[in-house]
């Protein structure tokens, strides 16, 4: 099947499948009908028909967007070494954002160094990594780290994993990738601390002086270890609070959350207990995902393992916690949200308020997507919800509009819906 051929059939799909009700805080008619809900397109329109993003329809998962300068930008892809539906290590991965100026989806260059002498190259497939997980605003620049390196640079079949890569956007339009994070096969996070950067990684234990979090004071060139970290496998989360930056790693089999934490004298702890999150459904084994702060009040959005039931096959929708404070004793409490079987996948703070992207699952293909808003984690007001033939997995804002990337579930046939870009008017 042609290219041509495959997008036409998914418009078709993409038509069919959307259906609606009440929206409960739009500007004007708060029983909206079809004009409310647009349909921008699906991301893999415009990538090449030999893609494996094109062919499977789990690595179009929407894992993530980022508003940046008047684009929105699209996380998308699959790391996975195992999955039931096919979608093995998808990469590389075109840098995709939507263009709300031009309404249309754009794929902005990447380059990298090519050798010693510092001469840039055009990396003509885009971000050589199997999915690209998130985005990130760091001191006025967008980062990307990569989930997973293809392990091939320059143009050789070469396989290199001794060093780890991530991606900064210039101001040209263009992305700098930067293969220089040692022993990082997996980037899961990046995030800026104490005029550093940090990277929560899956490291090499082949490559010395390799850990799990790894720090640069200048500017991603040169990393090591922050003192006191022992070689942890896999961090998957960095957060930034209170004027300290936690680290998460998995957690299997309990409820007790644990971090490695830094504070801007560079006092440094090494997987602490801080706390216990309250009526967590599978304790099996989780991530934290997402996050959002809203004055003191830290909340987050865990992730579980899927179908798979591998370590990267993290996928299951999971619970929203909240907390003004971490320690040893602490009871986290979840967020109950109005609809008991929502299920919350993302989360924004815009303008005093927080607002949860969450799912509720009503058959195979049929998911109510619905936007919640709260001040409190106690209160929640129902912004908006549509039904359609898949789950939403991101969300975004940007000038009165909500933006949704919508997702599948793993298995053996998830949506062909995923990776469709949905629009929503939005009146605050």
């Amino acid at each position: 099947m042609n290219k041509t051929m495959t997008t036409g059939i998914l418009v078709i799909i993409i038509g069919l499948a959307l259906t609606f009700t009440t929206c409960s805080l739009f500007e004007d008619d708060k029983d909206n009908g079809t004009d409310d809900i647009i349909i921008l397109g699906n991301v893999s329109s415009v990538l090449p028909a030999n893609s494996k993003v094109v062919q499977f329809a789990w690595a179009r998962n929407v894992w993530d967007m980022q508003v940046f300068g008047n684009r929105i930008y699209l996380g998308y892809g699959s790391w996975a070494n195992s999955s039931p539906s096919g979608a093995i290590n998808c990469g590389p991965i075109p840098i995709v954002a939507w263009d709300t100026t031009t309404n249309s989806f754009a794929i902005e260059e990447v380059y990298a160094h090519a050798n010693s002498n510092g001469d840039l190259t055009l990396r003509p497939n885009g971000a050589e990594d199997e999915q690209l997980w998130q985005f990130h605003v760091i001191n006025g620049s967008l980062y990307t780290p990569g989930t997973d390196s293809r392990g091939i640079f320059g143009g050789t079949s070469t396989v290199e994993w001794d060093l780890g890569n991530f991606y900064i956007r210039q101001s040209d339009e263009t992305w700098l990738k930067k293969r220089t994070i040692p022993g990082g096969i997996h980037v899961f996070d990046i995030a800026g601390f104490n005029n550093k950067l940090y990277v929560g990684i899956g490291r090499s234990s082949d490559v010395e002086g390799s850990f799990g979090i790894m720090c640069s004071e200048d500017g991603g060139s040169t990393w090591y270890a922050p003192d006191g970290i022992q070689p942890t496998s896999r961090i998957y989360k960095l957060i930034n609070w209170k004027d300290t930056l936690y680290g998460f790693a998995a957690r299997s089999n309990t409820n007790v959350l644990r971090a490695y934490a830094t504070d801007k004298t560079n006092t440094t702890v090494y997987d602490q207990n801080i706390g216990r999150l309250s009526s967590i459904t599978d304790t099996s084994s989780w991530i934290i995902r997402k996050h959002a702060v809203i004055g003191d009040t830290l909340a987050f959005i865990t992730l579980h393992r899927g179908e798979g039931g591998t370590t990267d096959n993290w996928d299951a929708p999971g619970e929203l916690f909240y907390t003004d404070s971490f320690s040893n004793n602490i009871n986290i409490p979840k967020a109950v949200l109005p609809e008991p079987r929502a299920l919350p996948v993302d989360i924004l703070a815009r303008d005093g308020y927080v607002y949860i992207l969450a799912n509720v699952q009503k058959g195979s293909n049929n998911f109510t997507v619905i936007v919640y808003k709260t001040e409190n984690f106690i209160q929640f007001e129902e912004c908006l919800r549509f039904n359609y033939g898949t789950l939403a997995r991101s969300f975004e804002e940007y000038e009165e509009n909500f933006y949704f990337g919508m997702g599948a579930l793993d298995g053996n046939a998830p949506s062909e819906l995923a990776g469709t870009i949905i629009k929503v008017p939005f009146a605050k």
